[in-house]
Order: structure tokens, then sequence, then C-alpha cells
């Protein structure tokens, strides 16, 4: 669930560009709900998602994922709680990196990481299982570096790098 409580948002705030973006913000998301937030260019939706997600903090408000307020945490700590799947199909994966690789980094998210090996047969047979859902042909592709993809193609290695570690809220 997702309860955002007079969310605030102010960019440049007391300067002469001053500009009050999101204004005492109300929602509350039950668990399982999908929803679409509609709007004109600059009307506040990508701030909205930014807050939830730890991009920006608001000047007044919470936000609350399943009944913790999780305000104050930025990204790398709201990482296991929220996926998110960007507009652009070039942010939300690595492009030097090869397909699996990528993989391996969603799959670790929000967790910590030390010292080991990535990739090995079982987790190079998951992430084949799971590509092979997509029915784009990446499962046969897995050292290929993510900057040799479509756009379609990695906006759906993006949706499965988010999905995989199976986040409370997607974004």
């Amino acid at each position: 669930m997702l309860r955002l409580n007079n969310l605030h948002k102010i960019f440049n705030y007391g300067k002469v560009n001053e500009n009050y973006v999101l204004k005492d913000i109300n929602l509350l998301v039950p668990q399982g709900d999908f929803i679409t937030i509609i709007g004109s260019n600059g009307a506040g939706k990508s701030t909205l998602l930014n807050l939830v997600a730890g991009t920006f903090f608001p000047e007044a408000g919470t936000v609350e994922i399943n009944g913790q307020d999780v305000t104050d945490w930025p990204v790398h700590k709201r990482a296991h709680l929220i996926g998110r799947v960007f507009q652009n199909p070039l942010q939300g994966t690595a492009a030097e990196m090869t397909i699996e690789e990528n993989l391996s980094l969603a799959v670790k998210r929000g967790q910590s990481r030390g010292l080991r090996l990535g990739l090995n047969k079982k987790r190079r047979a998951e992430f084949q299982r799971l590509l092979a859902l997509l029915e784009l042909g990446l499962e046969n592709r897995l050292e290929c570096p993510v900057k040799l993809l479509s756009g379609g193609q990695r906006q759906a290695l993006t949706l499965l790098m988010a999905t995989i570690g199976h986040p409370q809220l997607l974004l």
C-alpha cells in the first residue's frame, strides 16, 4: 500500500524563481491496485514519482509504503521496496554491461553486496527462463551489451529488472 499525506514540493525555495510544484497531495493506493496519473507537461507527475522513489524529498508531508514512513529514506534505502520503469528506455539499465550483468544487479537491489560471484549456472538459467517469457529472443543473448538492444527490448528488460526482486511497489 502507498499513502501520501499532505505532500508538498517546492523547487528553488526562497528564491526569486521559487516554484510550488505539489501542494497538499493526499493519495491512498491499496495493495494490488493499478493507477495511472495523467496531466499536462509540468503538472508534477514525474515530481510525484520522484518523491515516492526518494529521488526528491518533500518540504512537508509524508510518504508511507505498507504503513512504514519512508519520507526521509534516500533512493538506495527504498530500493528493496520499489521497482521503477522509466519513460526513457535509456534509463534504468547500464548500457555498457550485458543483459545478464544488468539482471544480476537487479536481483541484488536493496541488498548488501559483497565480493562474490554474481553469476552462476543456476542464476543464468533463471534469467533465460524469465527472458523467454518476453518472447523477444533475449534469452539467447545474455552476454549481449544492453546498448545493442532496441528501445522496446531495453524497456522490456527494464520492466523485468524492476520486478525481479518482487518489490512492494512498482512505479
